[in-house]
């Protein structure tokens, strides 16, 4: 009995030995795992951080396209105005051209006219025919009254 009570000691130090070297590695892997785990905590804190930058870049971004969208839409409706009073200040010159042109014709046209009563011969205007007629009568009388007379 003794020799199995050796045994049983032998065999329970060598297990308690074991079991320590074994309690030892694990307390080592463990040690390990925690050292991987805070690095990847920290790898993942970093990526947090990257993505946070990420989406606040993403969304400055697109609140200056939107900016600069409306901007453009602002210059696109300022232009289709100023276009449409150029076109209508166009219009109004083209009319007061035409106008200016249909009255410089109409006093062209009334300088023509004049022109042609003073440039007629006077026997051909009222008053020069009525002053003919006149010249010969008066003319006609003085020579009936010094054909008489001599």
């Amino acid at each position: 009995m003794r020799f199995k009570s050796l045994l049983i000691i032998f065999l329970l130090v060598g297990i308690s030995q074991s079991v320590a070297q074994t309690t030892a590695q694990l307390k080592q892997a463990l040690k390990g795992c925690e050292k991987d785990l805070n690095a990847s905590l920290d790898k993942i804190e970093q990526l947090e951080n990257a993505l946070k930058a990420t989406t606040q870049l993403s969304e400055h971004r697109k609140a200056l396209s939107d900016s600069l969208i409306n901007n453009l839409q602002n210059q696109i409706r300022l232009q289709a105005a100023i276009n449409s009073r150029l076109k209508a200040n166009a219009d109004t010159l083209q009319l007061m051209v035409k106008d200016y042109d249909r009255k410089l014709n109409e006093v062209a046209e009334l300088y023509r006219k004049e022109l042609q009563k003073k440039s007629r011969p006077w026997f051909f205007s009222w008053n020069g025919l009525q002053g003919f007629a006149t010249g010969v009568l008066i003319g006609g009388a003085l020579g009936v009254i010094f054909s008489l007379a001599y």
